[in-house]
């Protein structure tokens, strides 16, 4: 999924709101594209990341990205100010 999220940053271009969009583009064709893997991901049942590092890793660079692309919108006064965690929990839960 990461990897996808990446491609569609790429190819978003420079304007911060266009890469946070294209973020939540891919994230939703890959949940589509890939339902079982997407399912594994987010409905597996494992609570406790931290048993599996290279899962808790890969999970919190990938929601590294929604992060930064926030980061990057509200520096350039797209969207309101706040720390970007907390703006980015609403935004992967949708």
């Amino acid at each position: 999924m990461r990897a996808s999220m990446l491609a569609a940053v790429d190819r978003a271009g420079a304007d911060p709101a266009a890469r946070l969009q294209a973020l939540g583009v891919a994230y939703v064709c890959y949940a589509v594209a890939q339902p079982s893997h997407f399912r594994v991901m987010f409905g597996s049942g494992i609570a406790d990341r931290c048993a599996y590092p290279e899962l808790a890793a890969a999970a919190a660079a990938t929601f590294q990205l929604l992060v930064d692309a926030i980061d990057a919108c509200q520096a350039a006064g797209q969207i309101q100010k706040g720390p970007p965690e907390d703006l980015a929990v609403p935004l992967w839960s949708i």
